[in-house]
């Protein structure tokens, strides 16, 4: 904001028509026996060049849409791609585990697993090996809760194929198809306001 230049003015030119364009989008949330709470998260490595931080997404959902989402500049630095990866699982383990309990206050305490689906398997592995802390020890150690939510069975890390991690809609920018996929999956639809002759 101190500094425009013309890109940053064509740039919130886009952003603008886009919104116009979305203005009748909205996440339709409807009655559904699937009441699981399941989620993905990802991180790009490197992803400001003007101080090299990484950006942490996740999305949450229950049933037909999403619930919970977040898109972060991660605070500091990480060398290591493995680490930033990590960190990223460790950001979004944490929104789960605030979901289960603000759950378990409303009468709809989750004795599964919530599954978070992750397309990097060294941080997977991570996750799920103790004994994994000969190469990860630089690595802060409160990042290693995720490990203790695991094996309390609190969260469950499934692999998914990078094309399929929805969370890169909040850290990587997309082509026109993979982005409308994505946003699909969040539960985004079009005249999601004027559903039952509502408007």
């Amino acid at each position: 904001m101190s500094k425009p230049l013309e890109i940053h003015w064509v740039v919130a030119k886009i952003v603008l028509r886009y919104l116009h364009g979305t203005f009748d989008y909205g996440i339709l949330y409807i009655d559904t026996s699937n009441v699981t709470l399941a989620g993905f998260s990802n991180s790009n490595w490197v992803g400001k060049l003007d101080d090299r931080r990484s950006i942490t997404g996740y999305a949450f959902s229950i049933g037909s849409g999403v619930i919970a989402w977040s898109s972060k500049k991660q605070s500091i630095v990480y060398f290591p791609s493995a680490e930033v990866e990590y960190q990223a699982v460790c950001t979004a383990t944490c929104e789960p585990i605030w979901l289960r309990r603000l759950l378990c206050d409303v009468g709809e305490e989750k004795k599964e697993a919530t599954i978070k689906n992750y397309d990097n398997q060294s941080s997977i592995k991570l996750a799920k090996n103790l004994v994994f802390h000969k190469n990860t020890k630089h690595i802060d150690t409160k990042f290693h809760f995720v490990r203790e939510k695991f094996h309390s069975k609190a969260i469950f890390i499934e692999y998914c194929k990078t094309c399929d991690n929805m969370a890169d809609i909040f850290t990587k920018p997309l082509g026109k198809v993979k982005f409308e996929l994505f946003r699909g999956m969040l539960g985004l639809q079009d005249n999601a306001f004027s559903i039952n002759g509502e408007s």
